[in-house]
């Protein structure tokens, strides 16, 4: 590394947000407790539990990078949400999962700011900051500017499906609860200015995964005036924005807010975030956190900051960084690559050279595939039977409500009920998976569609008996994994599932490899995984492998997906294919059943 690196870095970065072309493309290491104590072999609880250890540890790593690592007090997603009043949860591997509570108006109502003497972690932070202040702030800097937005805050309080359902059914509810969340970060945010000194308080960031989950329209809507209200109240605060999630439909509502640094996820594509907003966001990405940092090669990380570099870099506005938290178990000398591949290939005079080699390797890309063609968000499915028709656009259009008219009228027409599902349900949940694939709709109005084939489906179920009763595809059973609770993911595969013609057997979150194997024991003979942490992906391999042990794993086929999860790990857990969203793991749960009805063996 050069000498007295960090000084440089730093003053690159600001030439960046200026955008302006530095001699080298600058970089940024976006680190956290689960990276922090994987390099130095610490238990993570240790970590959180401790200021002591966490200071530690943080110095170790600062250490390790010659000071390109932050400083700063650190308690995930406990802090905002236990200081509205969430009960959290902590595994042993360090996640902080909150207890949604949020259930009516009347707890909205109830929501109030709470005394930060007496806010559960929101106390415990200030606490840290102060000790890691005075044990080292004369020395080292201590960051102390973060906060979660209030739309991810409001999600998780209230719990991320009935939240995004809300988005579409009841928008007033989302309004009132993220005003009360709002609230919360202003308070949060004047509180850190004053301990850490106006003078010192310059900068803000803001992190919020959540927002990608939802169209630009709603983002404009519902988001855009939260960011909008916590950066006008601190206008000398440099806005910096962190968001690892798919963004790429909501970059211009995040250049409307008035981000000046945008911490993206590596499924936006550089070239394309380049071109929409990067004139006036300053980019920081977007190394694959999983894919390249933690499971590649030197080479592959070297790789994908030149082509980074060659898509984004020219004119300035571009900072290389993880797309998204440097993961636990991510190698040192990755990172060290990261930071060697910018000084390789971000030198300011073979910027427009190198743009010129990586265009010209992306057209030869784009020629040799193809590109998925859109289908519009009106387009209905018509058939012969107009309350066919009417029940299958109901779905589409999420009409969960009003749904039981056209079944009713279809019903004492003396149509079968397996002829709604089969001509009505399972085409219109196939058309939703299509739309949500070529981003034309988002998980709010899957939510509803999915709430509207669940409504069919309720009352078809009790009068399709004995004969009559519902030809399933085959049997499928979906969980997420042993030590992790996330379940909006899950929740939208079961109902795609269901709405597929898939008998669904639901696991819940938490889920032990027993639970699975019972199951499979029951005849479920496809199994949809789900992980969002990274580190419960060893769960899911031990649940495959129990499956190995007890001798049913030729039974079944398994299907993994969700935010952890790539390509390459359907080989190192075992499994059979990866998803990368709902409707494609209906397809591929389809054709598996096919194999699997020829009796074609697992390969």
């Amino acid at each position: 590394m050069e000498d007295n690196i960090g000084p440089k870095n730093w003053n690159r970065i600001q030439a960046a947000m200026a955008f302006e072309e530095p001699d080298q493309v600058p970089f940024f290491l976006h680190s956290s407790g689960p990276f922090h104590t994987s390099l130095n072999q610490v238990p993570v609880m240790d970590y959180y539990n401790s200021v002591e250890k966490m200071l530690e540890v943080q110095q170790a790593t600062n250490k390790r990078f010659n000071g390109l690592t932050a400083i700063a007090p650190d308690l995930s997603m406990a802090i905002e949400t236990s200081a509205m009043g969430a009960e959290i949860t902590w595994t042993s591997d360090g996640n902080s999962w909150v207890q949604p509570f949020v259930k009516t108006e009347e707890d909205i109502e109830k929501l109030e700011v709470p005394d930060l003497d007496d806010a559960a972690y929101m106390t415990k932070v200030f606490e840290y900051y102060r000790y890691m202040k005075e044990k080292v702030g004369k020395v080292t800097p201590v960051a102390f500017n973060s906060t979660h937005s209030p739309w991810g805050v409001a999600a998780l309080i209230r719990g991320t499906s009935e939240f995004f359902a809300d988005v579409v059914e009841n928008p007033g509810f989302v309004k009132k609860l993220t005003r009360k969340t709002l609230d919360l970060s202003l308070t949060y945010l004047r509180a850190m200015q004053e301990a850490v000194g106006p003078e010192n308080f310059t900068r803000i960031l803001l992190w919020d995964d959540l927002a990608s989950f939802v169209s630009l329209e709603q983002f404009r809507e519902f988001v855009l005036p939260l960011y909008e209200e916590i950066f006008g109240a601190f206008p000398q605060c440099e806005r910096w924005y962190h968001n690892d999630a798919d963004a790429t439909y909501i970059l211009e509502g995040i250049a409307d807010a008035g981000i000046q640094v945008f911490h993206y996820g590596y499924e936006v594509d550089p070239a394309f975030a380049k071109e929409k907003i990067g004139d006036r966001v300053c980019l920081v990405g977007n190394v694959p956190p999983l894919a390249v940092l933690r499971n590649g090669t030197p080479v592959d990380v070297e790789n994908s900051v030149r082509e980074i570099i060659g898509k984004s870099g020219k004119g300035g506005g571009l900072i290389i960084a993880a797309g998204g938290y440097l993961d636990e178990g991510t190698p040192a000398e990755n990172i060290d690559a990261m930071i060697r591949a910018c000084e390789k290939y971000g030198k300011k005079d073979g910027l427009s050279s190198l743009q010129e080699q990586v265009e010209s390797e992306a057209a030869e890309k784009e020629e040799a595939g193809t590109r998925a063609e859109a289908i519009p968000t009106e387009e209905r499915v018509s058939g012969e039977i107009p309350e066919i028709d009417h029940i299958r656009n109901a779905v589409i259009s999420g009409q969960y409500k009003d749904i039981q008219i056209p079944l009713r009228q279809a019903l004492e027409k003396g149509i079968p009920p397996q002829n709604v599902i089969d001509e009505a349900i399972v085409p219109a949940m196939d058309h939703v998976g299509q739309l949500f694939s070529n981003a034309q709709i988002f998980i709010p109005e899957m939510l509803m569609a999915a709430k509207a084939s669940e409504a069919v489906l309720e009352i078809l179920s009790p009068i399709m008996v004995g004969d009559q009763a519902v030809k399933s595809k085959g049997k499928v059973a979906i969980a997420t994994v042993k030590e992790d609770l996330h379940d909006i993911g899950k929740n939208i595969v079961l109902s795609m599932m269901q709405g597929g013609g898939f008998e669904v057997v639901d696991l819940g979150v938490d889920c032990p490899a027993e639970k699975i194997v019972e199951a499979v024991r029951d005849g479920a003979q496809i199994v949809g995984l789900s992980a969002v942490l990274t580190t419960v992906l060893p769960n899911m391999k031990e649940a495959i492998d129990t499956l190995e042990r007890e001798g049913l794993r030729e039974k079944c086929r398994i299907l993994i997906g969700g935010a952890a999860v790539t390509p390459p790990v359907v080989e190192q857990v075992g499994a059979d294919a990866y998803c990368r969203n709902a409707g494609e793991g209906v397809t591929m749960a389809k054709e598996f059943i096919g194999q699997l009805s020829k009796g074609s063996r697992k390969k």
